[in-house]
């Protein structure tokens, strides 16, 4: 059985674009496509988890790294 280990920091859209310094559209583009994971309550509500967030940040920020292309 999974065990949830809380407490999750969940941010909202507008706050995953404000830390990444993107549109909200450029946020949503990025869960819509997978690249960042997200968690959805009652359909329309998408939440990103702190540590998800910072994942990502590591993995796009890193010198030398590839970048997907995706157009966001």
């Amino acid at each position: 059985m999974n065990e949830l280990q809380l407490p999750h920091r969940l941010l909202k859209i507008n706050e995953v674009a404000e830390v990444l310094q993107v549109s909200k559209t450029t946020a949503y583009r990025l869960v819509q496509v997978g690249d960042l994971p997200s968690v959805r309550f009652a359909g329309a509500t998408v939440r990103v988890r702190v540590e998800d967030l910072e994942k990502f940040i590591l993995e796009h920020s890193g010198e030398g790294q590839t970048r997907r292309d995706h157009e966001y």
